[in-house]
């Protein structure tokens, strides 16, 4: 179908103004349209009066640039799941361009899943969405799961496709789910490579690396090309020569009693009322209540108190050092 360049608009999925283009490429790309006149490639879909790009991103620049006025392109009925398919697989040949590709990628999926699981409260109403048939769930535990937990690296890797890696979904998540207050996504994507991303995330978190600091972090890992392997020495170095220390041994261990000891009350519960429902059901559940014993459960959690007492009293002393030395 012949139709104006100036009609045609990018992908609704692709934020150009996020979303890196490579001039090199566009720079390529008419060079080549000016020699031969090809400029195949494109794939669009009608939207109201306008031509929604599926893929082609490049190549509409550079018709854009040359002043094409007019171009022969297919245009198809495609979904909006055919076009997020479509701009994933355009931008696996666009891997180069690094994180950045990946970051935006992973949030456009993340985005079109999660607000189809948020438009139901119930299994019921999910099911009768016809959109819901990419997430392939077919049962209501299954649903509560994702309706709680939200959309998840299984969930993206089965809607764009095995390519993707469950690595490279997992990085580009933690960066989108990421606090803004807390993280310089804008930054972090301009980092050179997707393993260089996980390991400066993995380090933001693990120092509490102030959003303010990452920044320059970040330039000067990419001036001197930091290998990924180095890059949590280097935060680490940064961050006690500012003056700002990591958690103690301590704290870290408090942190993980307060999370043992909600999941150990937690269980108490569970035990509690699957020995009720046995004891109203007449069953005699033998070893399992051995293994179980609200007994043993109490005594852990009496165990556990007395740890963090203990915890509580070296932090003290630990304190006291720290004060006389000072």
């Amino acid at each position: 179908m012949k139709v104006k360049v100036k009609d045609i608009v990018a992908n609704p999925f692709r934020r150009m103004k996020e979303y890196p283009i490579d001039k090199g490429k566009v720079e390529s790309l008419k060079q080549s349209i000016r020699d031969t006149t090809f400029w195949d490639n494109l794939l669009a879909r009608k939207k109201g009066d306008k031509y929604e790009l599926a893929y082609g991103h490049h190549r509409w620049m550079a018709l854009k640039e040359l002043k094409v006025k007019e171009v022969d392109i297919p245009v198809r009925d495609l979904s909006d799941e055919d076009m997020l398919r479509i701009m994933a697989n355009e931008n696996m040949d666009d891997w180069s361009l690094g994180p950045k590709v990946l970051m935006e990628t992973v949030r456009a999926a993340y985005d079109f899943l999660q607000k189809i699981v948020d438009r139901h409260d119930t299994f019921e109403s999910f099911k009768k969405d016809p959109d819901a048939a990419v997430f392939g769930i077919k049962n209501g535990n299954a649903f509560s799961t994702i309706k709680a937990n939200g959309v998840g690296i299984g969930t993206i890797q089965g809607f764009l496709g095995k390519q993707w890696s469950r690595t490279a979904i997992l990085t580009g998540l933690a960066v989108v789910k990421s606090d803004p207050e807390k993280v310089d996504k804008k930054a972090i994507a301009s980092m050179r490579s997707t393993k260089k991303v996980e390991a400066f995330t993995k380090a933001v978190r693990r120092y509490n690396v102030p959003k303010s600091e990452q920044k320059v972090m970040i330039k000067e890992i990419n001036r001197k090309d930091t290998p990924a392997g180095d890059i949590n020495s280097f935060v680490r170095r940064k961050m006690n020569a500012s003056g700002r220390q990591p958690k103690s041994k301590l704290e870290k261990l408090r942190g993980s009693f307060e999370s043992v000891e909600k999941d150990t009350l937690a269980l108490a519960n569970k035990v509690r009322r699957f020995n009720a429902e046995c004891a109203f059901a007449g069953v005699q559940v033998g070893g399992l209540s051995a293994i179980f014993a609200m007994d043993s459960v109490r005594k852990l959690v009496g165990q556990l108190k007395l740890l963090v007492s203990r915890l509580d009293s070296a932090s003290a002393a630990e304190n006291l050092k720290i004060g006389g030395r000072e």
